[in-house]
């Protein structure tokens, strides 16, 4: 059994390379003795601070057509992911088994980071995932409300926006632009705000009409937008294209396409080159 891996007590994992933490090894001189000892190193193995897949995998070792190496194809984790996710959720604990067994004290073994399940004040809102902070939008004093913007983070490529879920006033905040943070990690702690200034918040928030109000950023893509159309060169296509008997694209486009179903992308990178 080897065990390759670059990780390390404090290990933050960063988010420009794959998640890919420690490769498990196994060989035997037959393929029943190797699953045995894979089975057995994944049981044993224990990585604190981060979630891992080590659950999946002992599933997908212990599934039949695992074990019958005859049956055994690639198809096996699309044919039959749903029961493999099953069987990892219902599966004991490798802690448990890898700790207790050995004998290990797990007070020395764990690390120190809050358990997911963990009940806490409420007064942290914390980050949904693991990922790099591009930007954090409150400081220390700021009153916020549910569906204010907290941070925004960066995973696989993806930017997710971290919103308020309750009011109060920021007491500190515990993250900056560039750093890693681990799912569960507190962004910003509150003072929670009394109900009397949770609701006076809320109503203003419940007061904009959702109907007509349009965000700031949204109505500037659209004035953007709308100085491409025809109507708005309309003095240019005129002296360029009516002149000499001919129509712009977008009349050429209109004529061939039922109204309402023709959609246009890349616009405002044209007109930008």
């Amino acid at each position: 059994i080897r065990i390759d891996s670059a990780a390390y007590v404090g290990f933050a994992c960063q988010q420009a390379f794959d998640s890919l933490l420690a490769k498990v090894v196994v060989w035997g001189p037959t393929y029943q003795a190797a699953l045995a000892r894979a089975r057995r190193a994944l049981a044993e193995l224990y990585v604190g601070g981060v979630r891992t897949n080590t659950t999946f995998l002992r599933a997908v070792l212990d599934h039949p057509n695992f074990v019958d190496n005859a049956k055994l194809t690639t198809r096996l984790v699309p044919d039959h992911g749903s029961e493999l996710v099953l069987a990892a959720e219902r599966a004991k604990d490798p802690l448990l088994s890898g700790l207790t067994q050995h004998g290990r004290d797990a007070a020395d073994t764990l690390d120190h980071t809050i358990d997911e399940n963990e009940e806490d004040d409420g007064t942290f809102i914390r980050s949904p995932l693991h990922g790099e902070v591009i930007e954090v939008r409150v400081k220390a004093g700021d009153r916020i409300v549910p569906g204010d913007k907290i941070a925004i983070l960066t995973a696989f490529k993806m930017e997710h926006e971290i919103l308020a879920d309750r009011a109060g006033t920021v007491r500190a905040v515990h993250v900056r632009a560039g750093a890693v943070c681990s799912e569960r990690q507190p962004l910003v702690q509150l003072e929670l705000a009394g109900l009397g200034e949770q609701s006076e918040n809320q109503a203003a928030a419940d007061s904009i009409n959702l109907e007509t109000y349009t965000r700031p950023e949204l109505e500037r893509l659209r004035q953007r937008l709308a100085a491409l159309d025809d109507a708005s060169r309309a003095g240019v296509i005129k002296r360029k294209r009516h002149s000499i008997g001919r129509r712009s694209v977008r009349e050429n486009v209109a004529a061939i396409v039922d109204e309402g179903t023709w959609v246009e992308y890349g616009g405002l990178a044209i007109a930008h080159q």
